[in-house]
């Protein structure tokens, strides 16, 4: 009952607009081209990517990472094996497909779509408890299965470097904490924690991300990292989707570029992000987590005046 009214309550402060499912970007230079390097599309067949596709086209996006975590599982392709399975099924049809190395793309609906790799990892770092999040954008391929959650950050850059990978830190304030049952909590690093991240971690790294998850530890998270970075983040959607209808978030928030060659090859990526030459853009305005937070707290007060 609670959450029913918790729904309505965020459901009537919405403006009409963020009802729908058609995504609204806000001040996009012209030519520039929507991309998501953060995000789980958990891709086991063909009729997976398909709906990732289906998504690109339908947020108007040119590239995404297909984005694995950790060494992957059996459940899911990492983008070296994605890119074994389409260019073996569709090899020489209508159905488009150009391997351009780092990343490929296909023709799709008339479109072309360009599609890379990333690799997530939790890992450790001294003097911080939980474990920081960090991307490796289109490593070469040789990075898969070779990083591991939990591993230490010094470890890990070596094998991101070695495979020639744009390093990102993704959220680097929201750290990750495992239970004895495997699950993973998450929390906002404290004052101490933040102090070192901000001094001995993001230095090292090509870049900081943020992720539109919409929750306020997130958004609170986000807020302490614009306060400390002095460079603008990337934004990515950071989504986990296992079924065509949570497809279709991919791309929904990200990071344009000005593309300047059709096939987005790694250091042009990493020049325009670590040049400043980026503008992030998402389908809902930033009000929407202080419309959110509002419904909470007006929700509690409810629950808590019927308590009473």
């Amino acid at each position: 009952m609670v959450l029913k009214r918790l729904a309505n309550m965020v459901k009537a402060a919405l403006p009409d607009k963020w009802l729908g499912a058609e995504p609204v970007s806000y001040g996009l230079a012209p030519g520039m081209v929507r991309c998501d390097l953060h995000a789980h599309p958990h891709i086991s067949c063909e009729d997976d990517l398909i709906d990732v596709m289906e998504a690109m086209v339908a947020n108007d996006v040119g590239l995404v990472a297909i984005t694995t975590q950790g060494k992957g599982s059996d459940k899911e392709l990492t983008y070296p094996e994605v890119k074994h399975m389409i260019g073996y099924e569709h090899a020489g049809e209508e159905f488009r497909y150009v391997d351009c190395g780092e990343t490929f793309f296909v023709t799709y609906r008339k479109k072309r779509l360009v599609l890379c790799g990333a690799c997530s990892t939790n890992v450790s770092v001294d003097a911080v408890g939980g474990l920081v999040q960090l991307v490796a954008l289109m490593p070469c391929d040789g990075l898969y299965g070779l990083v591991e959650d939990g591993m230490a950050i010094l470890d890990y850059l070596a094998l991101a470097k070695q495979h020639d990978a744009v390093v990102i830190a993704s959220q680097p304030y929201v750290l990750a904490e495992e239970t004895a049952r495997g699950k993973l909590l998450f929390r906002i690093a404290d004052d101490d924690e933040r102090r070192y991240i901000r001094t001995r971690v993001l230095p090292l790294v090509d870049c900081v991300e943020l992720v539109r998850a919409h929750s306020r530890l997130s958004d609170l998270a986000d807020a302490l990292v614009l306060k400390d970075f002095n460079r603008r983040p990337i934004l990515s959607s950071g989504v986990h989707a296992s079924s065509s209808r949570s497809r279709r978030k991919i791309g929904s928030s990200g990071t344009a570029f000005m593309a300047e060659t059709w096939y987005w090859p790694r250091e042009q990526i990493r020049g325009m992000i670590g040049n400043d030459e980026f503008q992030t853009y998402t389908a809902r305005d930033s009000i929407m987590p202080k419309v959110v937070s509002s419904a909470v707290e007006k929700a509690k007060a409810a629950v808590s005046r019927k308590a009473e």
